[in-house]
């Protein structure tokens, strides 16, 4: 059986380098209980060095500091997909 996948799709923006804004995706590992956050820490560490975002979490979805948009909503990297 092969392993299970998910795509996450990112809005991308240096304005340093960039000439536009753009989503790149990335695929990674599947596993049940994956966190948002942990996702992100996968695409940086072993996908692209150059994704940074704020990589702090209280891991009680309670501070709200890993608060960020996904599809247009507000929501906590710290809780499940």
């Amino acid at each position: 059986m092969s392993e299970r996948k998910v795509t996450i799709k990112i809005f991308r923006f240096n304005p340093d380098i960039d000439y536009a804004r753009r989503y790149e995706n990335y695929e990674l590992p599947w596993r049940e209980g994956l966190l948002l956050i942990q996702a992100l820490q996968y695409i940086r560490d072993n996908l692209d060095n150059s994704f940074a975002f704020r990589d702090y979490c209280c891991g009680y979805a309670w501070c709200m500091s890993c608060l960020m948009m996904v599809n247009g909503k507000g929501s906590q990297a710290c809780l499940k997909f």
